[in-house]
């Protein structure tokens, strides 16, 4: 006991290796899933840094959202271990380690009390939305951005002045941070008011000199809009929220993090003017989040991501200041050794939750499917159409996708020994299930394309009318997905160089496709893919419908 209290910080460590051990230990289930698809595509397609400086390129990860350290994790962990969910799963505890490790350490150094970092670390597994979200990879980038900002609050927490050299050091993080998601802007104004009451007017100057570096990098990639997803300016699109949505969110929030409520009041009975002061302060984390409305829409797909840095905040000044209120002895020990026992099992059950919700989905099958017919390449695979995550497939040597049903009965004839077709539950279908699943029509529909496929000033959009009682749409094949919706308008990502796409008219088991056509206002430079092919590197000679 005595060696636990002479190395404190080490002791952190080795709490925080086991309890993430333990937690990892029961996600070897997780593959890929919804964005990562994308992401895994543009690792693949992408070089270097040139989606940190080229617009074209970056602005086919996003319009609205400037966070270019997503694609380079996605790169990274492709180049050292492969398209294999494992590694990725790996690496997000691995990071989620740093971040709750560097937070613990930062906490003892405040109080300096060893319980105090437990208690943190207790606490911020008390956020019972932080597993499930970590099983999704996409979340990298901000669990990357929380390790930046808390090494940068670890070497404030030290209460020295820092010196250059770690002024530098905090600057660069400070830019990784703001690279990794617009979350971590309020690090600006939070360590502008450290500066400012510390008077140390180099570090005010070097957050300024990043934060300036930072906007106009962003302003000459995405350009000056207050339009978000819809095309609606973010007020707009937050007062569009309905009560019932509202209401889903706060009964979510409230469930995921009732035990960190009860310590709130805890801590706000025990010293109820510091709780506050400190609250405020990590309150600004909220502030970004109000212009991602659709976090409250889904919150089970997007708040938990949105929230992460305020919660892990949160999480840090009750911990601080129950510290000096916490029992001491043998007795505070058990206590905060018991509490995280608690955290560790609750945690587990909400990871335990998500794997019973998720496995049984379609997605998850055929994404399996799919990891494992890699092992089989080349082989070229017809996914269900609802299925819209084809693109994870681009890492993958020699594995091609198609939701396109008539296009996967004529790889059946081309490559009729490394063909397959899969079905809903993942499962392989022969080429006459599939045939009687996907029918042509007698005589081709009518579909109206009142508005053909076009991006013009951000905005991806559409509108398509066809016969009643039939389904139309959009197939990207660049993108291995089918879209089911006869309109769209939706400021997301830039389609790639010389895209092309097919209408499609669906209605039973009858389906019909449209000849190749090029969607409009996508410039093609001369470093990307040359006129005549797709992402898929497939040239367009086509001259007809199948």
């Amino acid at each position: 006991m005595r060696w636990l209290k002479e190395h404190p910080n080490v002791t952190l460590w080795g709490v925080v290796v086991v309890v993430m051990a333990l937690l990892a230990s029961s996600t070897g289930w997780v593959v890929f899933s919804d964005d990562d698809s994308h992401l895994l595509q543009l690792a693949t397609r992408l070089d270097g840094f040139s989606h940190y400086y080229v617009p074209e390129r970056y602005q086919l990860l996003s319009i609205v959202h400037f966070t270019p350290v997503a694609i380079s994790l996605y790169q990274t962990i492709l180049a050292w271990f492969g398209p294999h969910p494992e590694a990725f799963m790996g690496v997000q505890w691995l990071l989620c380690g740093l971040l709750v490790g560097s937070l613990a350490v930062s906490v003892r150094y405040r109080t300096q009390r060893l319980e105090a970092g437990v208690l943190f670390i207790a606490l911020a597994l008390l956020v019972l939305s932080m597993g499930p979200m970590l099983t999704r990879f996409y979340t990298l980038h901000y669990v990357f951005g929380g390790v930046c900002a808390a090494l940068i609050a670890l070497g404030l927490s030290q209460g020295t002045r820092p010196s250059w050299g770690r002024l530098a050091v905090g600057s660069a993080l400070l830019a990784l941070a703001l690279l990794s998601k617009e979350i971590y802007l309020m690090l600006v104004p939070l360590l502008l008011a450290y500066g400012i009451r510390r008077r140390h007017w180099p570090l005010i100057a070097a957050v300024l000199l990043v934060t300036l570096a930072y906007m106009a990098l962003r302003i000459d990639i995405l350009g000056v809009s207050d339009e978000g997803r819809n095309g609606e300016n973010f007020l707009t699109d937050l007062l569009e929220v309905t009560w019932p949505q509202w209401r889903h969110f706060l009964v979510w929030y409230g469930k995921t993090h009732a035990l960190l409520f009860l310590a709130s009041l805890w801590a706000l009975w025990c010293a109820p003017k510091q709780f506050v002061i400190r609250l405020f302060w990590a309150s600004w984390l909220v502030a970004p989040v109000l212009a991602a409305p659709h976090g409250f829409r889904w919150p089970e797909l997007h708040a938990d991501r949105l929230f992460f840095a305020f919660d892990l905040a949160w999480a840090g000044v009750i911990a601080w200041t129950l510290s000096a209120h916490w029992p001491s002895g043998r007795q505070g020990r058990f206590a905060v050794v018991a509490l995280l026992a608690l955290a560790v099992g609750l945690q587990w059950h909400a990871l335990t939750q998500r794997r019973e919700d998720i496995v049984p989905s379609m997605a998850y099958q055929v994404t399996q499917s799919l990891l494992g017919l890699a092992q089989r390449a080349p082989v070229w695979v017809v996914v269900p159409p609802a299925y819209y995550w084809g693109a994870v497939t681009a890492p993958m040597q020699g594995v091609t996708a198609t939701p396109d049903c008539q296009q996967g009965l004529a790889w059946a004839d081309e490559h009729p020994d490394a063909w397959v077709a899969l079905d809903t539950a993942g499962q392989s279908i022969s080429k006459a299930q599939l045939a009687e699943q996907c029918q042509p029509f007698a005589v081709p529909p009518e579909v109206e394309v009142l508005q053909p496929v076009s991006f013009k000033q951000g905005v991806l959009s559409w509108r398509l009318k066809g016969p009643d009682g039939m389904q139309v749409g959009v197939v990207l094949p660049g993108h291995h997905m089918l879209i089911p919706a006869p309109e769209m308008y939706q400021r997301i990502v830039r389609p790639y160089p010389n895209e092309f796409y097919r209408v499609f008219a669906h209605q039973g088991d009858r389906w019909w496709f449209s000849a190749l056509r090029p969607i409009e206002g996508v410039s093609v430079p001369a470093e990307t893919d040359s006129p005549g092919t797709s992402p898929t590197g497939q040239t367009h000679t086509e001259s007809g419908a199948h």
